[in-house]
């Protein structure tokens, strides 16, 4: 698994940096960057779901994996339409930033820092809507340079929470050793 976190994390940023420096010329086509850039999230959905073994149960990665190359071909099939391409592009970013939103209230909860995850997520949702509302080339345009965005935090964030979380359960462990040392002091 571990592989394969270094090869989405490279892959991701590079692209994601691609279309941060390409996004004028991206708007030619536009359906065909965007359909593949779902296709690839599905079968990185796919790969993790073989990888963890978890085909059905809570986090449910096959079909969701699945669903989501089923969006992709469906941009893929509209692609000579900005408003289709905007609309089912809108539709999967909120299903997309949904479920992480999901995961960042979860953080919040157990008391891990996930604060800007959680607005990055809230601050999708209402693009994403807003497009829904007006999918015009200009909605279209700000969408390409927050998927840009995106593709960078899709694996920037990870790797944070995983740094912080050690750091916390370092923090924790030394704690617990300076009680323990002055439990034995008093007992002594």
């Amino acid at each position: 698994m571990k592989q394969w976190q270094i090869i989405k994390t490279i892959l991701y940023t590079l692209a994601g940096i691609a279309v941060l420096i390409f996004h004028d010329s991206i708007m030619d086509f536009v359906g065909y960057i965007v359909g593949a850039v779902i296709v690839a999230y599905s079968v990185d959905v796919l790969i993790v779901s073989v990888i963890k073994k978890t085909y059905i149960g809570e986090n449910l990665f096959l079909f969701g994996g699945l669903i989501h190359l089923f969006i992709g071909i469906i941009i893929f099939i509209v692609s000579d339409d900005l408003v289709k391409i905007c609309l089912v592009w809108a539709v999967w970013s909120i299903i997309r930033e949904g479920k992480e939103l999901s995961e960042s209230i979860h953080r919040l909860a157990s008391k891990k820092p996930s604060l800007i995850n959680a607005i990055e997520s809230v601050v999708i949702i209402y693009m994403s809507f807003s497009m829904i509302l007006e999918p015009n080339s200009h909605h279209a345009h700000l969408h390409v340079v927050l998927l840009g965005i995106e593709l960078i935090l899709e694996v920037a964030f990870p790797i944070a929470n995983r740094l912080i979380d050690g750091f916390i359960e370092k923090r924790n462990a030394r704690k617990e050793d300076k009680s323990q040392d002055e439990e034995e002091l008093l007992s002594a």
